[in-house]
C-alpha cells in the first residue's frame, strides 16, 4: 500500500522533533509566540481585571445596595423638610403642584 505525502507530513508533525520544527517556522521564528504570550496577554490580563473592579463597583453602586443608600438618602433629606409649620408644607405642596404640572406640559 502506498502512503501519500500527506501521512507522511502528518506522522512528523505529530513526532516532538517535528512538532518542534513547525512550530518554529510557523510562528515566523518565535516573534508572534512572544508578542501573544508576553504583549498581548500582559494587554488582555490588565483588561480583565480592570473589567472585573468596574463591574464590581457598577453593580454595588447602582446595584440593590446602591439603590438602598440612595433611598435612605432622599428619604432622610425629606424627613429634614419636616418642620411641624402648616405653611411651610403648603409651600411644599404648592412646588410640588406646580412642577407636576410642569412635567406634564
Amino acid at each position: 500500500r502506498s502512503r501519500g505525502l500527506g501521512d507522511v507530513y502528518k506522522r512528523q508533525k505529530l513526532s516532538s522533533f517535528g512538532y518542534n520544527i513547525f512550530s518554529f517556522f510557523n510562528q515566523r521564528f518565535l516573534v508572534e509566540m512572544y508578542y501573544n504570550k508576553y504583549i498581548s496577554g500582559a494587554i488582555l490580563y490588565l483588561g480583565g481585571q480592570t473589567t472585573k473592579v468596574m463591574d464590581k463597583g457598577s453593580v454595588e453602586k447602582f446595584g440593590p445596595a446602591g439603590l438602598e443608600k440612595t433611598i435612605i438618602y432622599i428619604s432622610n433629606s425629606i424627613n429634614k423638610l419636616s418642620t411641624g409649620v402648616v405653611t411651610s408644607y403648603a409651600l411644599y405642596i404648592l412646588v410640588g403642584l406646580i412642577f407636576y404640572i410642569s412635567v406634564l406640559f
